[in-house]
């Protein structure tokens, strides 16, 4: 947001013109408006911008099923220019509805209490019981609940309240909530998973069941229940049908999975379905038809007919969550065998999932579907022309590297690191890269320097800046309970000894995984205790530093899982596809 717009919300204030009002409010707080720009409003305007804001809040109408989608899509922009301005959302939403500490929740109107859930702030739990609200008001409490884990776990007050919602989500009672909430959901199970709550996958699948809700409501799919079709042995090759996400060079999906969906087309037929209009290499090294799913104001149901048009043998997922397609398309019965990988984030809890294709030194935690495993994978360089640039003095300035994306800092993990530097008690540098621009980055920031006022917090670069800046650290301390992956490699590929800790969940094992592949598995704990112990002694022992970065730099970044062993991924599904032929 800049000056002008503060100038151009107060002229049509002014004036009383309330249409011009909102339609720039809801312009301004839709993704593409503010949130790509840093706040450059001055400090000294706060009180004014604050006041329009509260002004919006109590003025948006709220009479039909359209004006709650607005709140809805706008709420997530005014969560971020709360956090650029340092300003409690739960305050501005009391103020806007002038709900005193001295009102009792349920003494509100009812469309006061529907736009608390509309514009929802997990510190507001503080004054009412989400379980208590869900009883009278079934529909208002699960989508405050649902909204208000679309939230910053980096604050440590969200987060116990984050923690707090998601344990008490699995017993809120459904309600009748329309498709257009479909992607609230999508959003919300995609950043679940990385909270630091043992309950996470609980609440998930409760979730899960709620979307199916809506899918049986509006007649979206025949069978929700996940009973798999009679199997039938195809004349050829059997046809694959494989939903991806994020599929364009560089992105972090890509690397971990195209030289997998391209071994593929050795045992199948290859059809790739992508709602991103891919910018492959070379499509047809990927597959022997590209299908891309249009948007539309009901897109699933259009999809799902479309895969059932193709009439494929199995559909496969390397990745369900951070796409609406792959997100919604999981929980539909599509093909007689369905499939996904460990993916991101994981597990899908879609019960129309029927195996889970699982690297073998991962342990599947309990209730995966059927694993299929094996042993032999590579990524794909972000970027193989880069290369290491010559490293500082190890005796310089110690520089310590978070370059986990802004959804894993999460309070506990920040408590951590905050006792490591602590505990060194020496100046350090410390780098962040959560890879986020605009408001996003600017209320992370301010959350960060509360802790650590120290901090260089760097925001989304090309990968080329990001390598270069990151290699100027010395250690990388990696994120938990949600770990890494390509993080974790592009600190080895700049020879960064990096600490993990070994989590239960899937994404709790990548970073063992790929730092055993280089030889460098005593790296990764399965303890908060050592994982300190580690990162303090390679902060206070820059030698023991250099002898670390000149074995990783000596490791060979492509053989690790490769070397591993010999069954890929492609005759791993396979064998799986001959048993489920033979009814094995």
């Amino acid at each position: 947001m800049k000056q002008e717009d503060l100038t151009a919300l107060q002229e049509a204030r002014s004036q009383s013109d309330l249409f011009v009002f909102h339609r720039l409010f809801f312009d301004g707080l839709l993704q593409h408006g503010w949130a790509f720009q840093t706040l450059s409003v001055d400090a000294q305007h706060y009180d004014t911008l604050q006041t329009l804001i509260k002004d919006w809040v109590a003025q948006a109408p709220l009479d039909n099923p359209f004006d709650e989608m607005r709140l809805i899509a706008s709420r997530n922009g005014l969560r971020r220019l709360c956090l650029a301005m340092d300003t409690s959302l739960a305050q501005i939403i009391s103020d806007a509805l002038a709900w005193t500490p001295a009102i009792r929740f349920d003494a509100l109107s009812t469309v006061q209490r529907h736009k608390i859930a509309l514009l929802a702030d997990a510190a507001m739990l503080a004054r009412f019981s989400l379980p208590e609200w869900s009883k009278t008001e079934a529909r208002s409490a699960l989508i405050f609940a649902v909204n208000t884990l679309d939230d910053t776990p980096a604050d440590p007050v969200r987060l116990q309240y984050l923690n707090q919602i998601v344990e008490q989500i699995p017993a809120l009672p459904a309600a009748d909530l329309p498709h257009s909430m479909l992607s609230l959901f999508y959003r919300v199970c995609f950043k679940l998973s990385y909270l630091p709550s043992e309950q996470r996958y609980r609440a998930k699948q409760r979730l899960v069941q709620l979307v199916q809700e809506i899918f049986s409501r509006n007649h979206i799919g025949t069978d929700l229940s996940g009973k798999a079709t009679p199997i039938r042995k195809p004349a050829g090759r059997p046809t694959m049908i494989i939903v991806v996400e994020g599929f364009q060079p560089g992105h972090a999906m890509y690397r971990f999975f195209a030289e997998m969906v391209s071994e593929l087309r050795g045992q199948f037929d290859i059809t790739l379905m992508t709602e991103q209009r891919p910018a492959l290499l070379d499509q047809q090294q990927i597959a022997e038809k590209v299908i891309y799913l249009e948007p539309g104001p009901q897109p699933v149901e259009q999809w799902s007919e479309l895969i059932r048009a193709q009439n494929p043998d199995i559909v496969f997922y390397p990745s369900i969550g951070m796409s609406f397609a792959t997100f919604t398309l999981s929980l539909l019965r599509l093909a007689p065998v369905q499939i996904a990988s460990i993916g991101h984030p994981a597990p899908s809890c879609s019960p129309c999932i029927d195996a889970t294709l699982v690297f073998d030194e991962i342990i599947p935690p309990a209730g995966l579907p059927e694993p299929i495993f094996y042993n032999c994978h590579q990524l794909t360089p972000a970027r193989p022309d880069w290369q290491v640039t010559p490293k500082p003095d190890t005796h310089a300035l110690p520089c310590i590297g978070i370059n986990a994306s802004a959804i894993k800092l999460n309070a506990d993990f920040l408590r951590t690191v905050e006792d490591i530097v602590l505990s060194y008690g020496k100046p350090c540098r410390i780098c962040f890269f959560p890879n986020v621009s605009g408001l996003e980055w600017q209320g992370l920031e301010r959350i960060i320097r509360h802790i650590f006022p120290q901090a260089e917090i760097f925001s989304a670069a090309g990968h080329i800046q990001y390598m270069n800046q990151l290699s100027e650290c010395d250690i990388v301390l990696q994120s938990f309970p949600f770990g890494g992956a390509n993080t974790t490699t592009d600190a080895l590929d700049c020879g960064i000894p990096v600490v993990g800790l070994t989590g239960t969940s899937m994404s709790g094992q990548t970073d063992s995984l790929l730092l055993r592949a280089r030889g460098l598995g005593e790296f990764c704990f399965d303890n908060l205790e050592d994982y300190r112990k580690m990162a303090l002694r390679l902060l206070c022992e820059p030698e023991f530093r250099g002898e670390i970065r000149q074995r990783i730099l000596k490791s060979d970044p492509d053989a690790g899982m490769r070397r591993h062993g010999t069954t890929t991924a492609s005759a791993a599904l396979y064998q799986y596809w001959q048993k489920v032929v033979r009814h094995e």
